[in-house]
């Protein structure tokens, strides 16, 4: 069968509301043919009584006023089949026929009633025809003589023998997205499709046997295809999606040779295409078919079954925005498959464009840091921010993943490959991965401490320590001892111990606020509950059971562990507090959405900043803290870094119980005003492998 051919249409006047109006001087008191008294007496009484038969779908009844010429033409059964078939085709939910007025044509030699249609198809909703026509003959010598001369272009205008109609859903390009500096990150290619026509097909075993052999299917796929309700529904089905050219000539043409299959190029397939590969994979995410238990969802949004919806990250949440509307044709065709018009033509609306935050540049240095200085053993993230808009200018999660995979049928090996791989190539770490974070949630604990009066940025720890340990002094402490892992200097006051990052410190304070408190402090910066974000982000945990009972874990989560975790990107949101006055903005990925309209480019919607969290540091405690935390990136723990115009702090998380992996943290961002930007490292490493992040936050840092 050969490729389906573009062909001429002709535009046909379709009417959206139809007035239902009958003409007062129509009587509806005739009854069937030969039924006795009160028979039609005039033509327009035959014509109004065979469109109210046919509106009921009584073909028997409808039959009976046939012209003798019809009947010869058509059984009864045919008759009806012939209708229920275009209706089927036409899937049709509901149709109502109003008559217009009857006039004797003198061309013609007969009466012809009129009439105008309507039509609820399903999915496509309603369409009209206006000014149809019958012709009513009369067969003998009396007024009750008039009868129907059917016709195939009754059903609708212009049919003749061998004609079929067929109603097609056009898919909506989908809206394409685009990094802040106008780079394509996701966009819409054709592709070549196999497809299969069923009620073309003779033979269905040997068609799935045959065309699966060509195409790389098994035949049970193939006939699960052609068998489906998506095939009865639309009249064709398509199989298998090619990249456009890349269908060898031969394979091809013995497709097209085969009855009931063909390849298509022109309308029926398009696909997600990702042209920068795995850049911004986990953000961006990918697209991929409706699974059965979220079909019935799905399909109440005007979906079907074989829809692409988004499955992941910005393709997933502004899955309504990129979608558009899908467009319909009611065609009509000739036996040999050429198209001859529309009845029915929906234009389809492409969806809106998202235009990010994301810096293309910034992501390629993030993400090919983490690909060449990792080892085998390590994973990471990297994530830049605008601190004072909440703007994300790069976003990567390794290792990732090409989302140009799912764009094509995936097969079970390579699936079973990326979705087992221990490396989770496909989880995004910056979004969903819980972590500890360690020293860098010091600040905070320091930051409460002083709004409260807790202590002054004189205040110093006078504890006994014992060769780097120190065990409260608290009748109900049976627990192990605090444990400095640094030297610190005295006095061991504020500033030293944000500098040399000391454990028995902040363990100190978070004992004396109480586990109240703490809990509630923890809380005010929204860790615990949903974090508003343009992407799916998993939601951050104070501990694992409300209250805090364990003296010990109120201890350790005054230095980010215990149980205490949260998302790298909440991280860096709530840490920009310290850079823009004591706000956690909002994480912002997508900037504006927009859409091409003719010539011009319009955006429907800017999003301005928002502040997800209000005030949740005061200025005092900044003022105190980031000096302490200017001095961590010159001369404490992340002096490495070598650079003067920052401020930030470090975090090492241990993990497992043998403590053979760390989780290591470096946030900071620039103090000078020169830049309006925050860096997040973030490392999975074995024991003392963290110290790469100092490196890649200092190559994050350049311009």
């Amino acid at each position: 069968m050969a490729d389906m051919p573009t062909t001429k249409r002709k535009n046909v006047r379709l009417v959206l509301t139809l007035v239902v109006l009958f003409l007062a001087s129509f009587t509806l008191s005739a009854m069937q043919r030969g039924a006795g008294s009160n028979a039609p007496t005039s033509p327009d009484d035959v014509g109004t009584r065979y469109l109210k038969a046919w509106q009921a779908g009584d073909y028997e009844r409808m039959y009976r006023y046939l012209s003798t010429a019809a009947q010869q033409a058509y059984t009864q059964e045919k008759f009806a089949v012939i209708h229920e078939n275009y209706y089927q085709a036409m899937k049709l939910q509901d149709m109502s026929l109003v008559a217009t007025q009857s006039v004797y044509s003198q061309e013609l030699a007969c009466w012809v009633q009129g009439y105008n249609m309507a039509f609820t198809l399903m999915g496509a909703g309603d369409m009209s025809i206006e000014n149809q026509a019958m012709k009513l003959v009369n067969e003998g010598e009396k007024e009750e003589d008039w009868r129907v001369d059917f016709a195939l272009d009754m059903i609708l205008p212009r049919l003749s023998q061998g004609d079929y109609v067929r109603l097609v859903s056009i898919s909506p390009m989908r809206g394409e997205i685009f990094s802040q500096d106008g780079i394509v990150l996701a966009r819409n290619e054709k592709a070549q499709s196999v497809y299969a026509v069923p009620e073309k097909i003779q033979d269905v075993a040997g068609f799935c046997l045959q065309l699966g052999s060509l195409i790389g299917m098994t035949e049970e796929s193939v006939r699960t295809k052609v068998e489906s309700k998506e095939a009865a529904r639309d009249g064709y089905i398509v199989l298998r999606a090619y990249p456009a050219g890349t269908l060898p000539d031969e394979v091809k043409d013995a497709i097209n040779a085969i009855d009931g299959a063909g390849v298509d190029s022109r309308v029926y397939t398009t696909v997600r295409s990702y042209p920068n590969g795995s850049l911004l994979s986990h953000t961006l995410g990918y697209v991929g078919s409706i699974s059965e238990d979220q079909l019935p969802q799905y399909q109440q949004l005007g979906y079907t079954s074989d829809d692409k919806v988004g499955k992941m990250g910005l393709e997933y949440s502004f899955e309504s925005t990129m979608r558009g509307s899908i467009g319909w044709r009611l065609e009509r065709l000739n036996s040999e498959d050429e198209v001859q018009e529309d009845y029915l033509n929906i234009p389809v609306q492409k969806g809106n464009d998202l235009w990010l935050t994301i810096d293309t540049q910034l992501q390629k240095r993030a993400e090919e840091l983490l690909k060449t200085k990792l080892d085998e053993s390590q994973r990471g993230v990297i994530i830049v921010l605008e601190p004072t808009t909440g703007k994300v200018n790069a976003m990567a999660s390794y290792p990732d993943y090409d989302p140009n995979i799912f764009s094509w049928p995936i097969n079970q090996e390579t699936w079973g490959r990326l979705n087992n791989d221990p490396d989770k190539p496909l989880f995004s770490r910056a979004t969903n991965g819980l972590y500890p974070p360690g020293s860098s949630f010091k600040p905070f604990v320091a930051a409460w401490a002083l709004e409260s009066g807790q202590i002054t940025a004189d205040t110093a720890f006078t504890g006994e320590v014992v060769d780097s340990k120190w065990t409260p002094d608290m009748d109900n402490w049976v627990y192990p001892p605090i444990t400095r892992l640094l030297y610190v200097p005295s006095p061991v006051n504020l500033e030293n111990a944000i500098i040399y990052s000391d454990n028995i410190y902040f363990a100190w304070l978070a004992l004396g606020m109480g586990a109240e408190r703490f809990v509630e402090n923890v809380q005010a910066l929204g860790i615990g509950e949903a974090f508003d974000a343009d992407v799916s982000v998993t939601k951050g945990r104070i501990s694992n059971l409300l209250p805090i009972v364990n003296l010990r874990q109120l201890a350790d989560s005054g230095y980010g562990q215990g149980e205490l975790v949260v998302t790298p990107l909440q991280m860096a949101a709530t840490f920009s507090a310290f850079a823009n006055g004591g706000n956690i903005m909002k994480p912002q990925l997508v900037e504006k959405i927009g859409h091409q309209e003719g010539l011009s480019y319009v955006y429907d919607q800017v999003f301005e900043p928002v502040v997800w969290r209000e005030n949740v540091i005061s200025k005092a405690a900044i003022d105190i803290i980031q000096p302490d935390m200017h001095k961590v990136c010159t001369q404490g723990t992340a002096w490495s870094i070598g650079m003067s115009n920052i401020s930030g702090k470090t975090g090492t998380a241990e993990l497992d119980n043998d403590k053979s992996r760390i989780i290591a943290w470096f946030c900071g961002y620039i103090d000078d005003g020169s830049m309006d930007r925050l860096v997040l490292v973030m490392i999975e490493a074995k024991t003392k492998g963290g110290g790469i992040r100092y490196e890649l936050a200092r190559e994050m840092f350049k311009p």
